[in-house]
């Protein structure tokens, strides 16, 4: 009941943030986009699955740029209403299409995938991590690629901070430590596992405004930030999430403790 309960939460949450719709969600912007899709070696023609595709931002730039198939899914339905939109705008149907689904049960069959990846998904996930990864494995075919964008801690991180983003979020999960999801990777079956890592200090204020100026101009920009204030004050959950997104990112004091890593393995 506790992890149905977490479930429903986050959705609950990115439901609030799809309504902001901004066209980022994920840890590093557009910069950490570029390298995971770097170190994912797509080909042209491949078949991606986007898990956790939120408004279809990765998905719609990787049919553009690397002429691939994609199928984002999300279990917010409001971050798939943006995506389809998203790719109807750019003209992309043909390409790309998203649809609601489980990622313990994902609607596809066994080894139908070229690659798989995800932004800032499992360390929100509130489930069985372990379980997800494996399901995501089986719908990838055997050579195939998976690979994520996830914050990690460092091993060292006092508890009582752990403590404090856990009470603030509790619907989130927990944090892994780099040997931590290196060692999801072997676990799922996965190998010649390229890995990068990032302090979370390397992401600044200016850069995620920079790249949300960027992707929704000046004045998307100024609709998306009224948007941001008048949600802020309408939900908690918002509100505890900007707080986690501050011991994250902002505070000095405790944004040593966090980074974020690109991990890519071989099915």
């Amino acid at each position: 009941m506790g992890s149905i309960k977490k479930m429903d939460d986050t959705i609950e949450l990115y439901n609030i943030l799809g309504k902001l719709d901004s066209p980022i969600q994920h840890i590093g912007g557009i910069s950490a986009t570029a390298e995971l899709l770097e170190m994912l070696s797509l080909k042209k023609n491949e078949y991606i699955l986007d898990v956790g595709c939120g408004g279809g931002y990765t998905a719609c730039l990787i049919a553009e740029k690397y002429e691939c198939r994609v199928e984002g899914i999300d279990a917010s339905p409001v971050m798939i209403e943006n995506a389809r939109r998203r790719a109807e705008k750019r003209k992309l149907e043909d390409l790309v299409t998203f649809q609601l689904a489980d990622v313990y049960q994902l609607p596809f069959k066994d080894n139908k995938f070229d690659c798989a990846f995800f932004e800032s998904f499992l360390n929100v996930l509130p489930g069985d991590r372990e379980a997800a990864l494996a399901e995501i494995a089986r719908v990838v075919q055997f050579g195939g690629r998976i690979g994520g964008n996830e914050l990690v801690t460092t091993p060292d991180i006092p508890e009582e901070i752990q403590e404090e983003v856990n009470h603030l979020t509790p619907y989130l999960g927990n944090f892994m430590n780099p040997e931590e999801l290196k060692a999801l990777f072997q676990r799922a079956g996965l190998s010649s596992i390229i890995f990068h890592q990032y302090p979370a200090s390397k992401i600044s204020s200016n850069m995620l405004m920079g790249d949300s100026r960027k992707l929704m101009g000046i004045s998307g920009l100024a609709s998306y930030l009224v948007r941001m204030v008048v949600a802020y004050f309408r939900h908690i959950k918002l509100r505890s999430y900007s707080k986690y997104s501050r011991i994250v990112l902002k505070d000095k004091k405790t944004r040593k403790y966090f980074g974020y890593a690109f991990i890519v393995g071989q099915k």
